[in-house]
């Protein structure tokens, strides 16, 4: 049962490095926005208007929100990893996670300066979550919604 919810952090981390290198994965002519979000050519994104500013922006920040649904759901499967090794990946989870959160609320546009967290930022997210890391014994249901989209994948839960 582990496996949809370590299914789910791998999703979270994708989306967030998805959204967090638009720009540069634009100027090497590629593009991982799903295309039914926006459908723009690669010239959209390496000379945006303003307009395509705004949707491209639009739907990164979507799909940030979303990777935290993906990130929420992988954080129960990561407490009942051995307890070294589920420090080690929560605390890479939150680092991903807190490089959306960071790109969220500075509002920052996918053309600006790549978004990445500076050393205190990473020391203050890693003790906070060291103080208040939490050991569980049950294991919670998954929410099959979160793999609909990945229903032709193999592991995938969904009935």
């Amino acid at each position: 049962r582990l496996k949809y919810f370590a299914i789910d952090l791998g999703v979270a981390m994708q989306l967030t490095n998805i959204c967090r290198d638009i720009n540069e994965d634009a100027e090497i002519n590629r593009v991982y926005l799903p295309k039914d979000m926006i459908n723009l050519p690669i010239d959209s994104f390496k000379n945006p208007t303003k307009e395509n500013i705004k949707k491209i922006n639009l739907v990164r920040n979507t799909l940030l929100t979303l990777a935290n649904n993906y990130y929420e759901s992988g954080d129960k499967g990561i407490a009942h990893l051995p307890s070294k090794t589920a420090r080690a990946v929560l605390i890479a989870s939150r680092l991903y996670q807190n490089i959306g959160i960071k790109i969220l609320n500075t509002n920052s546009s996918y053309v600006s300066q790549r978004v990445y967290l500076n050393k205190f930022e990473k020391i203050k997210i890693t003790l906070k979550l060291l103080l208040k890391f939490n050991y569980k014994k049950d294991i919670e249901n998954h929410n099959e919604v979160l793999h609909l989209s990945l229903v032709k994948l193999p592991d995938a839960h969904v009935k």
